[in-house]
């Protein structure tokens, strides 16, 4: 199975990793409580993050969005890019390293364990709820480096700069 994960890893193909509800407390026992209340706004229905601007121009806009992404690449969950694949876990790897692949392969995060957050999915062979660290579309847009400039003609993404 490792193996199978590792080149899916390698490859930038989409997978998940889903824990069923039983086995969740195995993992929040590793999590340290400081971490637990330091997220918890975080995970709270509703919770946005600051959209990117580019009104200050192309060097002012290149600083914040590489200090967005390096906000967004430290958030616990944030590890389930790894499975997303495609571009978005390509960006991720590049800026945030191995050390996503070794969190996510690691288990859950504190969004699914703790908060009692992310995606859950039914599966048919183990007739249980499954679990399974998500990022928001905000967040994957933010990755992106998506600017919102109040209508869908005027929006922009960093690449389009």
């Amino acid at each position: 199975m490792h193996h199978v994960l590792n080149l899916a890893v390698r490859r930038g193909m989409k997978f998940i990793l889903a824990i069923p509800f039983d086995a969740l407390p195995w993992f929040h026992a590793l999590e340290p409580l400081s971490m637990i209340d330091l997220t918890r706004r975080a995970y709270n229905t509703g919770f946005q993050e600051s959209p990117l601007s580019y009104d200050k121009g192309r060097v002012a806009f290149l600083d914040q969005y590489l200090g967005k992404l390096a906000d967004i690449l430290r958030w616990p969950h944030t590890r389930a890019v790894i499975a997303m694949g495609d571009p978005t876990s390509w960006i991720a790897r590049f800026y945030g390293g191995e050390r996503l692949v070794k969190e996510y392969m690691s288990g859950p995060s504190i969004q699914v364990t703790a908060h009692h957050r992310g995606g859950v999915a039914t599966t048919p062979f183990l007739n249980m709820l499954v679990f399974y660290d998500q990022l928001s579309t905000q967040e994957i847009e933010l990755i992106h480096g998506y600017i919102p400039l109040g209508s869908p003609t005027q929006d922009c993404w960093a690449r389009d700069l």
